[in-house]
This record gives structure tokens, sequence and C-alpha cells, in this order.
């Protein structure tokens, strides 16, 4: 028995041009997504990283003025990896000071801590 061309043409199996054109423009797409996703996932380490470090400083920077003799006015400083630093003591009213600490990174980004403190001890004595 012979088949006819019309039964031929039905029982090819496999993709056409169309098809295959259509799913590699989905998984193009699909690609470009997930490469979007792993850089912006290594822009957000790295900015972490990067405050992770700020924030070390900031509070070395702290505990070094709380241990140490209260210190005036303005103090600046470097590290080794090319970060920058400022202290400053600026009176607010009488026996209150601020305390600003401003760190730099290497790439310009600022970040800041503002404290209070008061210049002289307080009386705490229970006299009357």
């Amino acid at each position: 028995m012979l088949k006819s061309a019309k039964n031929t043409r039905h029982s090819q199996k496999g993709f056409s041009l169309v098809e295959t054109l259509v799913a590699l423009m989905v998984l193009s797409g699909g690609l470009v997504a997930i490469m979007q996703a792993f850089s912006q996932s290594a822009a957000a380490w790295r900015i972490g990283q990067e405050r992770m470090h700020a924030q070390q400083i900031l509070r070395e920077i702290i505990v070094l003025a709380q241990t140490s003799d209260p210190m005036n006015g303005e103090i600046e400083g470097h590290t080794k990896n090319g970060w920058s630093w400022t202290y400053r003591v600026e009176p607010v009213a009488e026996k209150l000071d601020e305390i600003q600490v401003v760190v730099e990174a290497p790439n310009s980004n600022l970040y800041k801590v503002q404290l209070m403190r008061f210049s002289s001890e307080l009386d705490l004595s229970n006299e009357r």
C-alpha cells in the first residue's frame, strides 16, 4: 500500500524555522534577565562591603574618642587602603558638644555619624 503525499507531510517530525526562532528569542530573553540579575547582585555586594568597611572605621574612631582624653576641634586621618576620615567636635550649648565623624570611601562616597556629648562631668551627687 502506498501512502499519499498528504499523509507523509503530516508524519514528518521536527520544528519549523519560525518555531526555532521564537524559541531562541525566548531563551535569549531569559539569559539576558539572568545576566542582569547577576550584575545587580554583584553591585549590591560591593555596596554592602563598602558600607561594612565604613561602619568598622566609624566604630574604631568613636571607640578611640571614648577611651582617650576628650578630643576637641577637628582631626583628620587616612587608612592604608585609601579611605579618609574627619572627627569634628563643635560646641552646641553650654556643656554640650556635637561630635561628627565623616568617613570618605576611595570612590568619594560619604558616611556620617553625629553624636552629642556633655562637655564636662555631670554632678550626680545627692547633696542638698
